[in-house]
């Protein structure tokens, strides 16, 4: 039955900052005390990554933040929508008092999430719309860098809402606002797990004209070894996970497997790193 099969094992989520703080500590808590025997191993990834993850075999199962495509091989639940909060410091609290404009609001040093995540994304699809270029003075790794570099007055925040954090900021309103966004889990249709970079002529071609360009071939390897530098590289500590991990990317003929596992980076990230593929 499905309750004896869940008295023991382990289960990997893969699983964004946002997605985390918005709906997974409770739900691990409860999954925790209804399933005690079984173990539970969280990855933390970009959507891209954790869809990869997922795809790849590396994860059972991921939570991620839309903007997200639906087509392929996964399937969708929502679990909650949240939106955007625009946040400032105590100095430019008067912003507060009054509804800006886009305009208005990028004439300040803006900061948000980089442009390696779907959050990046979802801010510059909806700046274009209104006509503006989405420049961020100040671009972070993870959501929670946000609020400290806000409450020191290096710029006006763009936060996902359940990464926010009362105290010393205020939260400001334009005259045009951001769609709501949705946390979402997302699993395998079915058992068989495509591989997420496929062996058709159109992806040699594509390697084809980087090969064939010097620089290129410069900016792909300066962006792989600068995640397999001593301070990037990750280190499994769960050695069955790890081999299980060679497994799957030697079955599937999954190169973003291994090196997701590796520098936490997808070869689809690498090349959008290296400006070789549009990042959007």
């Amino acid at each position: 039955s499905k309750a004896n099969d869940l008295q023991s094992g382990t289960v990997t989520i893969s699983v964004t900052e946002t997605a985390l703080h918005g709906v997974m500590l409770p739900l691990l808590n409860e999954f925790h005390e209804r399933y005690p025997g079984i173990k539970i191993k969280l990855l933390n990834h970009s959507t891209p990554q954790a869809l990869t993850a997922l795809k790849s075999g590396i994860a059972n199962l991921a939570v991620v933040t839309t903007p997200i495509s639906t087509e392929g091989s996964l399937n969708f639940h929502k679990l909650r929508e949240f939106r955007e909060l625009i946040i400032c410091s105590t100095k430019l609290k008067d912003l507060a008092k009054r509804t800006l404009t886009l305009e208005e609001l990028c004439s300040h040093p803006i900061i948000s999430l980089n442009r390696n995540t779907r959050t990046y994304d979802f801010y510059s699809d909806f700046f274009f719309q209104h006509g503006i270029d989405f420049q961020p003075d100040i671009e972070v790794a993870t959501a929670d860098q946000i609020m400290p570099l806000v409450k020191s007055n290096l710029g006006i925040g763009l936060i996902p809402e359940p990464m926010a954090q009362s105290g010393d900021v205020y939260i400001l309103k334009t005259d045009e606002e951001f769609p709501k966004r949705s946390i979402v889990l997302a699993e395998n249709a079915d058992n068989n797990m495509p591989t997420v970079l496929p062996k058709e002529n159109e992806v040699e071609q594509f390697f084809s004209r980087i090969m064939a360009s010097e620089g290129a071939c410069q900016r792909l390897s300066n962006v792989l070894y600068d995640h397999l530098s001593d301070d990037d590289m990750q280190t499994d500590p769960d050695p069955e996970h790890l081999v299980q991990v060679l497994l799957t990317a030697y079955t599937n003929g999954d190169i973003s497997a291994l090196l997701l596992e590796l520098c936490g980076r997808s070869l689809f990230d690498l090349l959008r790193e290296a400006y070789l593929i549009p990042i959007s």
